[in-house]
Order: structure tokens, then C-alpha cells, then sequence
């Protein structure tokens, strides 16, 4: 969730989990402010998850983040304080696989089966076959990029992601990247008030960006788009929570976007028309922090309460 932007180099570590706790103390006093409010119930959602109510899957250990799912079907998230990756097995245990020896925030499978890890220590590379994991260099302009946050692989195995730093709403200095397949880093935006979630559109067009602080999700081209009209514009202003934290985009390009501290998932249209809220039980936890889609299913994390929830995919 947080992170630092060039702090001093002797206390990047110390810098990083002073950040993350401030913040983390925040969002849970908030929380527990937000409880004694009526959840939002899901809208006009019916042809996405039927009435769309919430089933549990497993309870982990940890501040829950980055859950993807692997070429087998199995689901693995992250533990951002901890720094482990746990694989959820079919019985609700949590096997952690890896520690990332930092603090591991989003990761999603290559097509390889190897999984990408958005770490504050950089982009790392996890292969579950043989247990490695390595760092990828990114280098931006002689700058060595670390605090990731999220990411997202486009179809040629290029990767987007978000880099928030200490901004915030009176800092705005987050930025977005791009890291290509050869590993050249390129810019795709600045100066953002905590870039967070990030998803690819499903015509692969456009990026679209949480800007946390902002309570809003920018759309910026891909660096791929085809359109002559392609341009940088606000896709969605949200409202409830802090701020959307995770996002995807399904095979119709509907967005979700995990509201953080409302308890609920945002759902979009392709035309950035709000279908409505997929929101969790009035007793289950209020930081929900990221989403990932299985072929029948969205994954629903809860940090508050380290628990995993699911919906049915129509």
C-alpha cells in the first residue's frame, strides 16, 4: 500500500514500514468509523453474478493483497506485511510458497506459469517450478525504479505499474510505468496523488489507473492503442471508502475496483457507467484491498479480517 519515493538510502527499509503503518492505522480507524454505516447492496448486476452474494474461501494470515490465479486454477495472494505468497489450497488452508524478503503487494501469472511480484523492493520473478526468484532491472533514465505497488501483464508480456511513493492528495508525485518485454522502462504517467490499482481494457486500448488519494480512475492509452483519438481522461470519479485500491477487467470490459474501507467492489461498464456494488456481509471486514477473476468466479480480498471471499460468474 505505501512505499517511499528516493528516501534517504540508509533507512529505506525503516522509511518504508513507518509509511505503511501510518497509513495502515488510518485506513483501520476509518474502518471502524465506516462499520456503524448500512454496506451498500449490489444494483443492476445480474447478468454479471446473479444476486451476487459473497461466500467465504479461506481466512490467511497477514495483510492480504495481490491475489491472481495460476494456469492450474488455483489461487495465490499475498501478505504485504509479512512478506510471504501463499498458495490457497482446495481446502481453505494457505500454503505459503515464497518470502519475498520485502513486502509483496499485487503479482500476477506470466502465460510461463512464472508469477510477477510488485514488490517495494521492485519487479520480482517467482518460479513456482523450481522454487527461484529473481529481481528484474528497471531502470528509468539512470534511476533505479523500486516501491511497486500493483501491476498488469499486457498481451505481449509487457508489464504496467504503479509506483505511489509518499504521494498523496497534497504530494502529488506517484507515477505510472511501462517495462517491455526487452525490459526497456518507459513513463506513461506523473505526478498522481497515489497510483494504486491498475487493469488493461479488454480491447487492450487503455491503462486504467486508481489514482487512491483522488478518489478516481484515469485512462490513459496503452502503448500499443490504435485509436488516433486515443488521450488521457478521468474514466470514473468514485465515492464511498477511501479510494479504489485493485482492479480488473473481465472478457466484456467491465471494471471492478476494490472500494478500500467501504466494504464493497465497484463495477463498471466499458463506458464507465457505474452497474452498481458488490458488497460483502454486514460481519465481515471493511478493507477490501483487491479482486482477481477465475472463470467462474471473483476472488474478493478482506485485509481487515485476512479473509478471502468469493462470487459466482455469470
Amino acid at each position: 500500500m505505501a512505499g517511499f519515493d528516493r528516501p534517504p538510502p540508509c533507512s529505506l527499509k525503516e522509511t518504508n514500514m513507518i509509511q505503511f503503518a501510518r497509513i495502515l492505522a488510518s485506513m483501520m480507524a476509518f474502518a471502524s468509523i465506516s462499520g456503524m454505516a448500512t454496506v451498500a447492496q449490489a444494483g443492476n448486476l445480474p447478468e454479471i453474478c446473479g444476486d451476487c452474494r459473497p461466500q467465504p474461501v479461506a481466512t490467511c494470515t497477514g495483510f492480504l493483497e495481490g491475489p491472481t490465479v495460476a494456469p492450474d486454477g488455483a489461487l495465490w495472494v499475498t501478505d504485504v506485511i509479512g512478506g510471504n505468497v501463499f498458495k490457497v489450497e482446495p481446502s481453505g488452508q494457505c500454503t505459503p510458497k515464497v518470502k519475498t524478503g520485502g513486502h509483496p503487494n499485487s503479482a500476477k501469472f506470466r502465460s510461463d506459469g512464472k508469477l510477477l511480484i510488485a514488490d517495494w523492493q521492485g519487479l520480482l520473478l517467482f518460479d513456482p517450478a523450481t522454487g527461484s526468484i529473481s529481481n528484474l532491472p528497471l531502470d528509468y533514465k539512470g534511476e533505479k525504479i523500486g516501491d511497486l505497488n500493483d501491476l498488469v501483464i499486457d498481451p505481449a508480456g509487457g508489464v504496467y505499474f504503479t509506483t505511489p511513493g509518499k504521494s498523496s492528495l497534497a504530494n502529488s508525485t506517484g507515477r505510472v510505468f511501462y517495462r517491455s518485454p526487452t525490459g526497456e522502462v518507459r513513463l506513461i504517467g506523473q505526478n498522481l496523488a497515489y497510483p494504486n490499482g491498475i487493469a488493461l481494457s479488454a480491447d487492450g486500448e487503455a491503462v486504467l489507473v486508481s489514482e487512491f488519494a483522488a478518489k478516481r480512475i484515469i485512462s490513459y492509452p496503452s502503448v500499443t492503442a490504435k485509436s488516433p483519438f486515443a488521450t488521457t481522461y478521468v474514466f470514473a470519479l468514485t465515492s464511498g471508502g477511501v479510494g479504489v485500491d485493485g482492479m480488473t477487467v473481465d472478457e466484456k470490459g467491465n471494471l471492478f475496483g476494490a472500494n478500500l474501507a467501504a466494504g464493497e467492489v465497484l463495477v463498471y461498464d466499458r463506458k464507465a457507467k457505474l452497474l452498481g456494488e458488490i458488497a460483502l456481509p454486514d460481519d465481515a471486514g471493511l478493507l477490501i484491498t483487491n479482486i482477481a477473476l477465475a472463470k467462474d468466479r471473483l476472488y474478493i480480498i478482506d485485509a481487515q479480517k485476512s479473509q478471502i471471499w468469493q462470487v459466482p460468474r455469470k
